[in-house]
């Protein structure tokens, strides 16, 4: 299609101009093409797709893309980037193809938002590499799919790796007008779902100049359409000034606009620091962020989002004291941890549910010394083990309501200790400070910034740290709390929430399926979803009646770190965390390491600012590795959540996923280890694994397996 634009363009000027035609070569038939097709081994073009696509797969990104003609059906965006990097140079000196250097360079530009080693991918042949005389003046059907593969390799010098993946391409470019059916049949791969994603090298000049110095065929936009309706197509070649232009057409669903201008960008920088470095390095010593994206990055960084003391004297609770709180949600248990914050000391929630060991276990890690309980919880085994059981009942309450005493906290002692799940079976105790809590409440964009006329249902268990939005977010804005009837929510959860008149409430995106029926709550204005991952389906399920608001942010960095406000037609494809609230900070790192991803490339998530923890109890191992020092901000200190996101180009985040084996069941954070352990203890147990699977019904749940000893 470019060779007959370029001849269709020289007779539109030369007839505008009243110039003569320049002379264009004579044009052979493609039958030569054919017979030499016709002529080849096809049994070794097969053998080398078998071993060169074993085990290839299609990019992550593009899962439920569909490779269609049906363009006009979806929203198709595009993003053209012109570099810095002229090709030939370098190509020149390696001894390999222009070409070559591009498709690599995409390969690890793919990579960064994959965060997949092994990328595969369509690629467009012109058909003239093929040793038949007079092909660079054919004009025929020359154009063909096939696939191209690049393993990344960062023990290899980026010289080594390009000229190993050169001979790759000189044989794809021999073999690859057998067919994407027969490639899919010999090599054992999905070729239809690898080709959704398509490349194509242009060697000649771009017909459309760097400037805007356009001439009038340009503006008779008579460009015509070669372009297959892959949803995610790249095309590369020279610039009229011979840099490197990157451009992409995408499905708006498999590619925003704006992360497909940075995924262009990325393209001309890798190439450029191949072209900088002589290929002399190697890939994992390659840093593409310049100073105009670190100081984005940076700003995205640090942007906020859019949008009683009578008893305290009795029991010895007081600075430094760590008080476990094992009681049934009520309004006496709010009054009993505030009565322990006051005091200067912190509590510990523990959930009567919980067995009875780790209660325990934890009450004995803190060197607690008085547990507060009440209910059928005063009976427990474990609160025989000489602890001062101080019951909480009504009567045991100052009759008055202003205390006599006042409270002697400090910024910096502990207000609460909350325990996770632990990798190795063991909960650990994650300190929180007054400080870092008042940083949370006080922050604007929080969901904790309610109005006095909220009415905020308190679903979750105290042990969740979600309960220190619905506890002291409502009640520092003179709120209502309301307590949720647990069993009236199990049966009627509309109804439940109109009976309490709740207006606002979190929950996991679990419970939320239970609103999306024919009837809706009331009262139910807002609702702020957390906890674990969901699907856009849901939002959109919800929209239509609710406000709805996607929240971020480990035990560790306090409740919520990033909020975002879905708008009524939102388009994403995937769920934005948004912006940081307060002043927290969220970057994306090189996983083990500290330097910034490229945007759009996939990291480990790390949060900073005042919300971020004190560390975990008695573990300063664990600390050390979790809790680090910012590197962006001096003396300020950063959580790395193991959590796997990227930074999108439009400045929202998202997250992908888990680094290590945790696992979210109903919003609650779980270590399959620590479940492993207690099924490990077992004497008739040899072995033990446990799963978060999904079964017919499609219900997310934790199966265990076990290896029995064989005596």
């Amino acid at each position: 299609m470019q060779l007959i634009n370029a001849r269709l363009r020289n007779v539109y000027n030369a007839i505008l101009d009243d110039k003569p035609l320049a002379t264009t070569p004579h044009s052979y038939g493609f039958a030569e093409v054919g017979k030499y097709l016709e002529s080849r081994n096809h049994e070794e073009d097969r053998s080398f797709w078998q071993n060169y696509l074993n085990g290839a797969e299609r990019l992550q990104m593009l899962a439920g893309a569909h490779y269609t003609s049906q363009a006009k059906n979806r929203q198709q965006i595009e993003a053209s980037y012109t570099g810095t990097v002229e090709l030939h140079g370098i190509a020149k000196e390696l001894n390999i193809a222009p070409s070559t250097i591009f498709l690599y360079s995409l390969a690890v530009a793919l990579q960064l938002i994959t965060d997949q080693e092994d990328v595969s991918f369509g690629l467009l042949l012109t058909g003239r590499t093929l040793p038949v005389s007079g092909i660079e003046n054919i004009i025929g059907p020359c154009i063909n799919t096939t696939l191209c593969r690049v393993l990344l390799k960062e023990d290899k010098t980026t010289r080594e790796s390009l000229q190993e993946f050169q001979a790759h391409l000189d044989d794809i470019n021999e073999r690859g007008y057998l067919g994407l059916v027969d490639i899919a049949n010999a090599a054992g791969v999905d070729a239809g779902a690898i080709a959704n994603a398509l490349a194509e090298y242009r060697n000649l000049p771009a017909s459309v100049p760097d400037s805007d110095d356009k001439d009038a065929f340009h503006s008779a936009d008579v460009t015509g359409d070669d372009r297959v309706t892959a949803p995610l197509f790249i095309s590369g070649g020279p610039s009229a000034s011979g840099k490197l232009r990157v451009n992409i057409t995408a499905d708006a669903k498999v590619l925003p606009e704006p992360d497909a201008m940075w995924l262009a960008k990325h393209v001309s920088k890798v190439a450029s620091w191949i072209a900088e470095t002589g290929a002399k390095q190697k890939l994992s010593s390659m840093s593409i962020v310049d100073t105009e994206e670190f100081d984005l990055i940076m700003e995205c960084a640090a942007a906020p989002s859019q949008t009683s003391s009578n008893q305290k004297n009795s029991t010895r609770i007081g600075s430094g004291s760590i008080v476990p709180v094992c009681m049934e949600k009520c309004s006496i248990q709010f009054a009993y941890i505030v009565a322990v914050l006051k005091a200067g000391a912190a509590f510990v929630p523990l959930d009567p549910a919980n067995p009875w060991a780790r209660k325990l276990f934890i009450t004995k890690q803190v060197d607690a010394t008085i547990v507060i309980t009440s209910g059928q919880a005063v009976n427990d085994p474990w609160l025989e083990e000489g602890f001062k059981v101080l019951r909480a009942d009504k009567e045991l309450l100052p009759s008055n309501t202003a205390p006599t005493c006042p409270g002697n906290a400090t910024p910096e002692d502990l207000a609460y200790i909350i325990f996770t799940s632990g990798s190795t079976g063991t909960p650990k105790g994650v300190m929180i400070r007054h400080s870092q809590v008042s940083a949370y409440i006080g922050a604007k964009e929080s969901m904790s910034m309610e109005p006095a006329t909220s009415r905020r249902l308190h679903l979750s268990s105290t042990a969740f740290d979600a309960s220190i939005g619905d506890i002291f977010g409502a009640l520092a804005n003179g709120g209502t709390s309301y307590l949720a009837n647990v069993p009236k929510m199990l049966t009627d959860f509309s109804q439940a929430l109109d009976d309490g008149m709740a207006n606002r409430v979190f929950i996991t995106p679990a419970v939320a399926q239970m609103l999306t029926g024919k009837q809706q709550p009331s009262w139910l204005c807002h609702l702020m979803l957390g906890g674990e991952g969901y699907s856009p389906v849901l939002r959109d399920a919800l929209l239509p009646f609710f406000s709805v608001e996607n929240v971020y942010g480990p035990t560790e960095t306090v409740v919520t770190a990033t909020s975002y406000h879905f708008a009524k037609d939102q388009k994403d494809t995937y769920l934005p965390l948004g912006r940081t609230i307060g002043t927290c900070r969220i970057y994306v790192v090189k996983p083990g390491s500290t330097e910034i991803q490229p945007i759009g490339a996939i990291g480990e998530i790390c949060i900073g600012g005042p919300q971020v923890g004190a560390g975990y109890l008695k573990d300063e191992e664990k600390t050390n590795a979790k809790f680090v020092s910012d590197p962006f901000v001096e003396g300020g200190r950063m959580f790395r959540t193991g959590d796997l996101g990227r930074l999108h180009g439009d400045a929202k985040f998202e997250c992908v996923g888990r680094i290590d084996g945790q696992v979210k069941i109903r919003g609650l954070r779980i270590e399959t280890g620590e479940i492993e352990a207690a099924i490990a203890a077992d004497q008739t147990v040899d072995q033990a694994k446990v799963l978060k699977m999904q079964l017919a019904d499609e219900v997310d749940r934790l199966v265990g397996f076990v290896v029995l000893h064989g005596d």
